[in-house]
């Protein structure tokens, strides 16, 4: 089975490789760890990389299409084929590239997982990594789709840590009357964590854009850099609210907020749109391998309800159904003047008896001196047959925690009050409840 560089927009050969070099591409596929055929391997997709070429292979062809797979680069330097999933040639059976296609689980089995709990350990993106030149092929069934989209859905580290911090510093609760939320409350909490061993977080920690514009970050990561703890990886991590993000970085292209990212800009998307702004920025700036010069290597946006108030959301729904329950926590403390009322937006499972759920928010509600309620509101953003079934799982999960009140996100643009309406309901039914546990 021959192997060659292709084009990669028709797929035309581009370079014919030599055996040797097609002998050291498998080798090293199928897990060879010597240095001299790792080296050649790097070269070839080195090359490949540079020309906007994918490797070809041999291994079968129809209708004069084969399968390929493409040369990858992470940000701190690792070298990786990636075999591409859906819209491509599967490699046949036998082939050092070849993957089984991923098994389709049955709706059941994929809410039947370990709970997502928040990460524990140092605050801490980068790793050390295995000397330049490391080549790596991911394990069978994993891999990116023709879009590249993931095959399996997997949440960034920055975005765990990000929702972390967010959880801890209290930016996940909301309570009755409360002017704003600030994202300095972090900066208090960075103090407590650390990166690496004796390194605090706050050390490192840069919360406003003129801090990397004016390269402070630079020369304090590089400064924190000499005598680091061995086994750790130096690195900084900038935070900020942002309005403009693109594949490539965040803030306005030429403008003078604006941070390149190495590895791109990871952001939510529903279906094929990414959520509305604004944003939390996280990013994380290290040095990349073999390298010079501090660079902002990986980075995440997570969507916020507003800039002032930089609670997390999973939609634009999610967003305006936020301050419609607020209003709702403000009318309940009003009308039970005994009691304490809080909004919160849940960012990691929950377990019940019935396994994990992620509520979209929850309404707490303690009666001074007395018992505390729960209240679970769902924003409902699809009717697709999957999302349902879904839901047809997790809810029962959520009723477990308490009353389960619904919002449909399909009436938030039905009419001028359509947020406001599917608030009141929820607004009513709580208050429903209540009126028969403490005033009857």
């Amino acid at each position: 089975m021959a192997l060659d560089l292709v084009h990669k927009r028709d797929l035309s050969v581009a370079e014919l490789l030599s055996p040797q070099v097609q002998h050291a591409v498998r080798a090293v596929a199928a897990g060879a760890e010597s240095e001299q055929l790792k080296l050649q391997v790097r070269h070839v997709m080195e090359r490949a990389r540079a020309d906007n070429h994918w490797l070809g292979c041999d291994c079968r062809s129809e209708d004069g299409r084969r399968p390929v797979v493409v040369p990858c680069r992470k940000s701190h330097g690792t070298y990786y084929w990636q075999v591409l999933g859906r819209g491509q040639l599967a490699h046949v059976e036998g082939c050092v590239f070849h993957r089984p296609p991923a098994q389709r689980r049955e709706d059941a089995d994929r809410w039947n997982r370990p709970p997502r709990r928040a990460p524990e350990g140092f605050f801490a993106v980068l790793r050390d990594q295995a000397r330049a030149g490391e080549l790596r092929v991911p394990r069978p069934g994993g891999g990116v789709g023709a879009r590249g989209q993931r095959t399996r859905a997997r949440r960034p580290a920055l975005s765990q840590l990000l929702l972390m911090l967010l959880e801890r510093a209290g930016l996940t609760r909301v309570r009755p009357n409360e002017e704003q939320k600030r994202v300095n409350a972090i900066e208090d909490l960075a103090r407590e964590i650390e990166i690496a061993p004796g390194r605090p977080l706050s050390e490192l920690w840069f919360p406003r854009a003129p801090m990397w514009t004016s390269t402070l970050v630079h020369a304090r990561v590089r400064a924190a850099a000499r005598g680091w703890p061995a086994g750790h990886k130096p690195q900084g991590f900038l935070c900020w609210a942002v309005s403009e993000v693109d594949a490539h970085g965040v803030g306005r292209v030429g403008g003078n907020d604006r941070v390149e990212v190495r590895s791109g800009v990871v952001r939510p998307v529903v279906g094929k749109h990414p959520i509305a702004p604004p944003y939390l920025f996280l990013g994380a700036v290290g040095l990349p391998q073999g390298e010079t010069g501090y660079q902002c290597l990986d980075a995440y946006a997570q969507p916020i309800v507003a800039r002032e108030w930089p609670v997390p959301v999973d939609s634009d729904y999610e967003r305006r159904a936020f301050w419609t329950l607020r209003t709702t926590v403000q009318i309940l403390a009003g009308t039970f003047p005994n009691a304490d009322f809080e909004l919160e937006k849940p960012v990691f499972d929950i377990e019940t008896p019935e396994g994990p759920c992620l509520p979209d928010f929850l309404i707490r509600a303690r009666r001074r001196g007395g018992e505390e309620l729960t209240f679970v509101v769902e924003v409902m953003g699809f009717e697709r047959p999957d999302y349902l079934r879904g839901k047809e799982v997790t809810h029962p999960r959520m009723a477990t925690l308490g009353m389960l009140c619904t919002m449909q996100g399909r009436e938030f643009d039905r009419s001028p009050d359509g947020v406001t309406g599917e608030g009141r309901k929820v607004t009513q039914a709580i208050r429903a409840v209540l009126e028969r546990r403490w005033q009857g």
